[in-house]
């Protein structure tokens, strides 16, 4: 026997009141098709009375981004249907589908919506209105939602995710070297470094299109940041495009002060460690301490999270 097992999301609630009132048509087979739903029980033949998926404008979404808010983290909700942006209607919108947007825009937490087209009104079609999430899915589209509405865009929904907007080093000799700053919610800070290793460094680098990261470097490097301190641990894998793709999460402020701001050199600095800028000293060219020349002299790297991964990117350096 021929078993189906289907999901069916239709943008109205409708009441099935017989075996039949559910069909797949034109598929090649019971399993395969159009979705059909029998109306008041009415024979199926009749076609006034079939409701189809065509009908009912079933909105499945292909992608979810946020627009004009300076960053992919803020800004304007947007969803992908039928090759076309369209943007969604803050009617019941709330902060369980915008943690499903963060979440699916690996951006972090929801940390604020907005109504009213806050980010500018968007264009075209507005696709979706009426969405309800859980909260815990993983995409936009899991969660149920009514399709195409007559909602302006005067009522576009937005969307503020905790993921940092910006980042920068600064006070090296370039701009692949220095202080590493974040701009959060349009205030830059330092971070610190109790929470920063070289995977979330070569992520920056990449980020900042300076090749990967060749040094996590501590007190006495690129002076000290003024004005605010991230102390978000970022847990990155080092492939990342960008730093609001890795997990965050945060810790106590008390460990950190400005003289504990987390310091990057990438390859693509002129300090960087290459032309004989690096060196171990100890008993051969392969074994001792990491020191770097920097401002015509040498000095020791000092990492709290030194592992095996940094060192495996050092001896890679030295050949």
């Amino acid at each position: 026997m021929e078993i189906c097992l289907t999901f069916i999301l239709l943008s109205s609630t409708l009441t099935l009141t017989a075996a039949d009132s559910v069909r797949l048509v034109n598929g090649g087979s019971r399993c395969a098709g159009r979705v059909e739903v029998l109306h008041d029980e009415h024979e199926a033949e009749n076609s006034d009375d079939i409701i189809t998926a065509d009908q009912k404008t079933v909105i499945q979404t292909d992608s979810v981004r946020l627009v004009n808010g300076g960053s992919h983290c803020i800004g304007r909700v947007e969803v992908l249907h039928d090759g076309q942006w369209g943007t969604v209607c803050s009617s019941a919108w709330d902060m369980k589908n915008a943690a499903v947007v963060c979440r699916e825009l690996c951006c972090g937490e929801a940390v604020e919506i907005s109504y009213f087209a806050e980010f500018g009104q968007g264009s075209g079609e507005n696709w979706i209105h009426d969405v309800y999430c859980r909260g815990s899915e993983l995409t936009l589209n899991n969660c149920s939602s009514q399709g195409r509405h007559d909602c302006g865009h005067s009522d576009d929904a937005g969307v503020i995710c905790s993921g940092h907007t910006e980042a920068g080093l600064v006070n090296g000799s370039d701009s692949c070297s220095g202080l590493v700053e974040l701009q959060y919610l349009g205030e830059w800070g330092t971070v610190c470094a109790v929470g920063w290793d070289m995977r979330a460094a070569d992520v920056l680098c990449a980020q900042l299109d300076c090749g990967s990261a060749v040094a996590v470097v501590e007190v006495d490097w690129f002076g000290e940041g003024s004005g605010h301190i991230w102390a978000d641990v970022f847990d990155c894998q080092g492939k990342e495009t960008h730093l609001s793709r890795c997990g965050v999460s945060s810790q106590s402020r008390a460990a950190c002060t400005h003289k504990h701001d987390a310091r990057v050199i990438c390859n693509g600095s002129s300090t960087a460690l290459h032309e004989e800028r690096v060196r171990l000293s100890g008993g051969s060219e392969c074994q001792g301490e990491v020191e770097i020349y920097f401002r015509q002299d040498w000095r020791r790297v000092l990492l709290d999270s030194w592992s095996l991964f940094e060192a495996s990117v050092l001896c890679r350096q030295l050949g």
